[in-house]
């Protein structure tokens, strides 16, 4: 986490409609993944996006809370005062898939974490 402290200054202003986004991000300058949570803190995807890109992220994926699989992170209570990092790993994050009830879903593996950044994209 001290990593995440000092390649990001959070400075944003809240709006009233509280929702989770959750964005995979790799940060090259210091060559790591990230799954970040907006924790309420973002209205829309594109703005939580934007940010993540004013910083130097580039965005690997990106998805509303209710549009994701994240089977071993219990969804994280509204907090408008900060976002959440998920899961972080060196490197860029590894695709594979993820088979739940029987579907087969495109995923995203950082760290020990892997995700489903969108629900409707079932590939078997």
């Amino acid at each position: 986490m001290h990593l995440f402290r000092s390649c990001f200054t959070i400075n944003v202003q809240c709006s009233s409609n509280l929702i989770n986004l959750c964005i995979v991000s790799y940060y090259p300058d210091k060559n790591v993944s990230f799954i970040a949570d907006s924790n309420g803190k973002f209205e829309k995807l594109w703005q939580f996006s934007a940010y993540l890109k004013s910083k130097g992220c580039d965005i690997i994926a990106a998805s509303k809370e209710e549009n994701m699989i994240d089977e071993k992170t219990p969804p994280a209570e509204i907090n408008d005062k900060q976002f959440i990092i998920r899961s972080c790993a060196m490197g860029t994050p590894t695709f594979s898939s993820l088979v739940i009830d029987g579907r087969t879903y495109k995923s995203l593996r950082i760290g020990n974490m892997e995700y489903v950044p969108d629900i409707n994209e079932i590939i078997g």
